[in-house]
């Protein structure tokens, strides 16, 4: 940056160079002319010479000469030589754009002009007018002339000199101008510097173009005083003199400071004009409050810094330390000056300490450390030394600003971390499930588990291995590829390839987990080949009861609740007529069935919904074709694809009642015995369906993979299946009979099991302790309801159970590592809010050596941004929740620190917090404060200048659906050009973005200062 003082000084001595030149030039001119200002930025100075030596002429309509006369006229015995001649041949050109000839060619339109030409050796400054006859019609043009051949030689150095003097002063950072005092107390500007558009945001045309009074308007009213009384000032002295003001920038809407020098122009004891030199020292000024504010802040944060602080010369020894040093090191003030506390150094660390310091001195670099410190009460402490490099504007290292911080906790914590890996892995090594863990697809590591699972004996055999392409089976290698490039990946069912060559179905679920300092893949995968088994065998079970439905001379139909058909066999569809269900008119059995049986078949529906059991009935029932059947039917209770259903088996009696009606004429004996023949062929259809539903019942509770046991009123057992039998490890022939409590191990189990089910409830469903024929006990979750006849009497109960030990063990597994886990996601926490505290102090110390406004302010706006995120690390790490951060506490400490941080005094700003219990998340809490940091920030900075007195206000509130926070002030408000929406402020840029991350909305409300309303909904967690 250039020296301003020099720039100023240079300017005033070459001003002072063109008033002598000025002087000089009057005192040549005989008629003393006026040396004026310069009107525009193409004209610096416009010189005004007395005229001399005048020449006056005339010329008729073809510019020829007339009359001349004056000592520019040349006489002769002849008569004057230009009598005659026209302009063209006086001046020897044709070009009617010549400036002479066009400016007569204007006066004979009535057009008046003036021109310089050059003539004879001299320069004339000429005026031309148009000249009229008596009868007021132009007759020709009358001209007037000086000679200024000396002034156009003093004007032409002139002019270089300004070219100078014009150069300098656009190439300077200061503004220069030159005003004149005329008549009636008006300004004229003679001239303004190009640096109107940086400094003030106009252009020098349109500053030219402002009122004095606009202008004077854009200035801070607490400086116009100030201005006003140095202008009067000036005047009445005629003496230079300074003033520092604020000015508000036509582009940008901010203050700038300005300061500007009035040299007043004095000529005959009047005051004439002010010449003034205008340069910006917003950044001095800033400069000058930030390195107040950063000297108090560097005093403050060593005193209050939980990290020891210390700066050492450029020989390294060391000038200042903070109290936090001292405790650290355990040393006096004296002995750390002195450098003797490295004798405090363990022994081990000493001279790797001594050495790495002694060569960052040397190489004039930042150097760090860790080593262990032997404190007076010989107990060990560990501590991280970081030095970084103090260096002036030539970047010459002047010394070093280091810190010291006590990671004793940290070295413990990294230890239980290590302990922690070590308990994982036996963890993994006890596992149910196979788990693997691989780099780049290669297996690094293997739990016993999943080497059982393929086959292994050791991990040798396995690591090095590509878990996909070696262990999987090749039509299920791209399912597994599409797996593993998730960071987390749901369940995928694949078939694992075992060493011996066969496979087994495995589940299996991947994420990416840091280990040991890189990211490796942890793959856990359950043995389902069992499952599948049994999956198969259920669904051919399936398969054949299809076919013997299918196969079935019945006709059996399902209907849902409203009595739509869903299902029908072949031999229902052929009873109706049709080929499809989808060929029948309507779906529902009501469309077919007789008025008379909808009633009746509305209450054996009822019936067998609540469990009762219906005989065959007969109705009649039309087809889509008109016939008329009769039909013996009879409804059960059924769920068909999840849902409650009625199945009917039916089948056609119409002929057979046909044929009875027929031989009832001829002979009731014979009808009464075909009658009775029927009903023995019905009774063993009904019994051979009973007898294959009995079948189908026992398949299925088989079949099952969970463990069935049915007992009687007495609690003898009466079923037993082969899950059962295979868990406990009796027979069925062991237990058939035989009370039902020697399978609990607990009686009070047993106890609970009966309450529930005789006392009314009916059911029973829970955790109970089951043992073994080995005496082994076991946990099993149980669902048990009683069994009641026809008559809805009870008859006994069932159970339905299955072993839930594995998973038992499993989530005492899962809680024991989620309660590790929480610990190390706590300690992360903490570690964030203390890292965010180490870079917000290093960036404080950091902003004491930077220069830069500009720079000082992004950093101090860094700086709180990092503190808002430390203090939702703070409450994340005292929380037990970490999905419900307190928010009100964090509002209160973050209003007080933000007052704290710009030095603003309690009876200067007042805090009103009206906060209510608002808890959020992580992912709204950061936006929230950030917010907060923001508007807060920019409230303490501009809302109230000049020490001015005021309140701001915080409110937020949490209701049901949404969250509300208002922040408001009763400052000066924001500028009226400004657009909080669309603006070039970065802190109301963030504000937006922030405000959208959230999903919210924001109001702005400026009639009593400045108050943002924003609202968000409330986090679904």
């Amino acid at each position: 940056m250039k020296n301003p003082g020099r720039s100023s000084g240079q300017l005033i001595a070459r001003i002072k160079l063109l008033e002598q030149k000025i002087s000089k030039l009057e005192r040549q001119n005989k008629k003393q002319q006026e040396a004026l200002a310069v009107r525009n930025e193409a004209e610096l100075f416009r010189i005004a010479c007395a005229r001399s030596s005048m020449v006056l002429w005339t010329t008729d309509k073809n510019l020829k000469i007339t009359y001349s006369a004056g000592g520019g006229a040349r006489k002769s015995r002849g008569g004057d030589p230009t009598l005659g001649k026209t302009l063209y041949q006086l001046f020897g050109i044709k070009d009617k754009k010549h400036p002479s000839i066009a400016a007569h060619i204007a006066a004979l339109k009535g057009k008046s002009g003036s021109y310089e030409t050059e003539w004879g050796g001299n320069w004339f400054d000429a005026f031309v007018q148009p000249y009229y006859d008596e009868k007021k019609k132009i007759k020709g043009t009358l001209g007037i002339a000086s000679i200024v051949t000396e002034n156009k030689r003093s004007e032409a150095e002139f002019h270089q000199s300004r070219e100078t003097l014009a150069l300098l002063l656009s190439n300077i950072d200061e503004l220069a101008y030159y005003i004149e005092y005329q008549e009636g107390g008006k300004i004229k500007v003679k001239y303004i510097g190009t640096q109107t558009q940086r400094l003030l945001g106009l252009s020098p045309k349109e500053f030219i173009n402002r009122s004095q009074k606009e202008l004077l308007s854009r200035c801070h009213p607490e400086d116009v005083p100030a201005m006003v009384m140095v202008s009067e000032k000036t005047k009445k002295t005629k003496k230079p003199h300074t003033m520092v003001y604020r000015f508000r920038h036509m582009k940008t809407g901010k203050y700038v400071w300005l300061e500007e020098t009035i040299y007043p122009q004095v000529k005959g004891g009047k005051h004439i004009g002010n010449f003034g030199v205008t340069r910006d020292v917003t950044k001095k000024i800033e400069a000058d409050r930030i390195l107040r504010e950063s000297e108090e802040k560097f005093r403050q944060l060593s005193r209050s810094s939980p990290v020891g602080i210390y700066l050492s010369d450029e020989h390294g020894n060391i000038t200042y330390v903070n109290q936090k040093f001292r405790s650290i090191t355990d040393v006096p003030l004296k002995k750390i000056i002195s450098n003797q506390w490295f004798s405090l150094i363990h022994p081990e660390d000493s001279k790797r300490v001594i050495t790495r310091i002694t060569r960052g001195v040397k190489n004039r670099t930042e150097y760090f450390e860790e080593f262990r410190v032997v404190r007076k009460n010989k107990k060990i402490s560990w501590a991280k030394l970081h030095a970084t490099t103090i260096k002036d504007e030539k970047d010459n290292v002047t010394g070093w600003v280091g810190i010291v911080e006590d990671i004793t906790e940290r070295k413990a914590a990294e230890a239980g971390i290590r302990e922690s890996e070590e308990r994982f892995r036996l963890l993994s090594d006890v596992a149910l499930e196979g788990i693997i863990l691989s780099q780049s697809g290669r297996v690094i590591d293997a739990n016993n588990r999943f080497l059982q699972m393929l086959g292994y004996k050791n991990k040798e055999e396995i690591l090095g291995k590509h878990f996909i392409d070696d262990l999987v089976a090749k039509e299920d290698i791209g399912v597994a590829e599409k797996s593993a490039k998730m960071a987390t990946s749901g369940s995928t069912e694949v078939r694992a390839k075992r060493k011996d060559g066969n496979y087994i179905t495995v589940i299996s679920k991947g994420q990416d987990i840091p280990y040991k300092g890189k990211t490796a893949r942890a793959t856990v995968a359950y043995d389902i080949s069992d499952r599948k088994r049994n999956e198969l065998e259920l669904e051919k079970s399936k398969e054949n009861y299809r076919s013997l439905i299918e196969q079935s001379p019945d006709g059996i139909f399902i209907h849902d609740e409203k009595g739509n058909v869903v299902f029908g066999n072949p031999s229902m569809l052929k009873i109706m007529g049709v080929e499809t269900l989808d060929q029948l008119p309507s779906n529902n059995i009501f469309a077919y069935t007789l008025p008379e049986y909808h009633q009746t078949i509305k209450d054996r529906k009822k019936s067998v919904g609540r469990g009762e059991d219906q005989e065959f009935l007969t109705i009649r029932m039309r087809r889509p074709d008109g016939k008329v059947l009769e039909l013996d039917s009879r409804p059960a209770s059924f769920v068909y694809e999840g849902k409650k259903a009625t199945l009917v088996v039916c089948h056609d009696v119409s002929y057979q009642r046909q044929l009875e009606r027929e031989q009832l004429r001829a002979q009731m004996a014979e009808e009464s015995n075909r009658i009775l023949q029927q009903e023995i062929l019905e009774r063993r259809k009904v019994e051979l369906q009973l007898l294959q539903a009995q079948k189908f019942t026992r398949n299925l509770i088989e079949s099952s993979l969970d463990m069935i046991c049915a007992s009687d009123i007495n609690g003898n057992v009466i079923e037993f299946n082969e899950a059962a039998q295979k868990t406990f490890g009796y027979k069925a022939e062991e237990v058939l009979g035989k009370r039902v409590e020697f399978l609990y191990a607990n009686p009070q189990d047993r106890l609970d099991v009966m309450l529930q089910l005789y006392s009314g409830a009916g059911s029973f469903a829970g955790e109970v302790l089951n043992r073994k024929k080995s005496g082994e006990t076991f946990h099993a979750f149980l669902s048990a309801s009683v069994l009641k006849n026809e008559n809805g009497e009870v008859i006994g109960s069932m159970g339905v159970s299955r072993d839930i030990s594995e998973l038992k063990k499993a989530d005492k597994q899962i809680k024991q590592s989620l309660r590790e886990k929480e610990v190390l996601l706590k300690e992360v926490h903490h570690r964030v809010k203390n890292n965010l505290q180490v870079i917000s102090s290093i960036l404080n110390l950091q902003s004491s050596f930077v220069k830069d406004a500009n720079t000082l302010a992004m950093l101090k706006e860094s700086q709180n941004r990092i503190k808002s995120m430390a203090f939702i690390h703070e409450s994340l790490y005292q929380n037990k929740d970490f999905s419900h951060i307190d928010f009100s506490e964090y509002v209160i400490n973050l209003a007080k620190n933000l007052v704290h941080s710009y030095e603003i005094y309690s009876d200067q700003i007042d805090l009103k917090l009206d906060v209510g219990k608002v808890f959020l998340n992580l992912d709204q809490a950061i936006p929230c404060g950030l917010i907060m940091n923001e508007i807060i920030s920019n409230a303490l900075k501009y809302a109230f200048p000049k020490g001015r007195k005021g309140v701001i206000g915080i409110k937020i509130r949490s209701g049901e659906e949404e969250t509300s926070l208002v922040l408001s002030d009763d400052g000066v408000g924001l500028p009226p050009h400004v657009n909080y929406r669309d603006t070039e402020s970065l802190g109301l840029q963030l504000v937006m973005s922030l405000v959208e991350q959230l999903s919210g909305k924001i109001e702005l409300d400026q009639q009593h200062g400045t108050k943002y309303i924003i609202t968000f909904k409330n986090s679904k967690n």
